[in-house]
């Protein structure tokens, strides 16, 4: 009878106990049971991976030492580009302070019942201007290039213009005027004259806007006509045989230096009796 063959043990890893079961059968540890192909290269894979890793590590190490002791950078060399064309440019302007150029009242001598406007000339089109007026030095509730405002003679107007252009005010301009005397105004006409028995009668109304007594006067007159400086009432007692024209003119005062004339002309075509 032929003798089988013997096996061969297999090798022992020095560091892998084995383990005895009681009825004497080896148990071999876990890491010795084969794995799959796949899982036993991984390890390789990873080893290969990380000297690879290390010879580029290595390499540029190399590299830089080699520039430090050279005392050169690597050049790259770098596509030639043409130059843009270089554009000049003004230098910005730094900003103007708007400026108010002129400020004109009219009427040049305002009196009561007038409305003051102002015209103002700016350096700027785009410049805006705030008005301030004041009377007698208080503070009016008036914004616009125009005032209306219960004035009497004597009155002190001022007017303030602040330009500005949005970003920054301006100098302030102020002018001052004020409010003059008005006149007397004559409101009745020779046709409110009267004549009879030879006496010539009309009696001359007046007003005066800032309510100043009145005075009434002759400047031209024919002989014997008077008037009353207090009324205003003209008589004259036509001379016997008078015939053709007579011119008048008379004059109403308020004693503040205003003044109105009034001029007419009377004319008899036949003789008086």
């Amino acid at each position: 009878m032929a003798e089988k063959p013997k096996r061969t043990p297999a090798a022992k890893r020095p560091d892998s106990p084995r383990v005895k079961n009681k009825d004497g059968t080896i148990i071999a540890p876990a890491q010795d049971i084969a794995a799959p192909w796949y899982l036993q290269g991984q390890n390789l894979i990873l080893i290969i991976i990380g000297v690879i890793l290390l010879f580029v590590l290595a390499i540029q190490l190399l590299g830089i030492k080699e520039q430090k002791r050279q005392g050169t950078a690597p050049q790259v060399s770098k596509p030639v580009q043409p130059k843009p064309e270089t554009i000049s440019k003004e230098t910005p302007k730094a900003d103007i302070i708007p400026k108010i150029i002129s400020i004109k009242l009219s009427p040049s001598s305002p009196v009561k019942g007038d409305t003051i406007k102002a015209e103002v000339l700016t350096d700027s089109e785009g410049t805006m201007v705030v008005y301030e007026w004041r009377k007698n030095g208080e503070l009016l509730d008036a914004a616009g290039d125009a005032l209306s405002s219960d004035f009497k003679n004597g009155d002190t107007i001022s007017l303030t213009v602040v330009p500005s252009d949005w970003k920054q005010k301006g100098a302030p301009v102020t002018v001052v005027t004020h409010i003059f005397n008005s006149a007397p105004v004559i409101t009745s006409t020779i046709k409110d004259s009267k004549f009879s028995n030879n006496v010539f009668a009309y009696k001359v109304k007046a007003e005066d806007p800032d309510n100043d007594a009145l005075t009434y006067a002759l400047l031209g007159y024919p002989d014997g006509m008077t008037i009353d400086p207090a009324t205003g009432i003209i008589t004259w007692p036509v001379p016997a045989g008078f015939k053709g024209k007579a011119n008048v003119m008379l004059s109403v005062s308020d004693g503040a230096g205003g003044e109105t004339n009034q001029a007419f002309n009377l004319q008899f075509n036949q003789e008086a009796k």
